[in-house]
């Protein structure tokens, strides 16, 4: 996380001894990476499809659902997201906010228990 205005360097999250990483190095995504992009937002246009398979979503909440990130940086990222086109977390309301919360967790469970993982990280 960084303080808006500062350089890497003074990133006051990355210890003094570790570099700063500038890139993250990935290279599987390149053909992501140099494609073209879809005019619509992605996360709007998969649920309303009705392809869950194709679209690699996972499961559907009643204001949210589960997708898996075709383009991952790491094995087992999924994402959670409302069904609205919102710009931010804090534009969620109450009730999309809780099932976000036990989607997440639900995900968690799953991805542990099929990759046999001991943490994970949420982003």
């Amino acid at each position: 996380m960084k303080i808006c205005g500062c350089k890497p360097e003074q990133d006051i999250y990355t210890p003094k001894n570790i570099p700063v990483m500038e890139r993250i190095f990935a290279p599987w995504r390149i053909r992501y990476v140099l494609a073209p992009k879809p005019k619509d937002c992605v996360f709007c246009t998969a649920p309303k499809e009705n392809r869950d398979r194709e679209n690699l979503i996972l499961y559907r909440g009643k204001t949210c659902y589960v997708i898996m990130n075709r383009n991952p940086y790491n094995p087992g990222h999924v994402m959670v997201n409302p069904y609205r086109h919102i710009p931010s977390i804090e534009d969620m309301t109450e009730e999309e906010m809780s099932e976000a919360m036990k989607l997440i967790k639900l995900s968690i469970e799953a991805i542990r228990e099929a990759m046999n993982l001991t943490d994970s990280t949420l982003e």
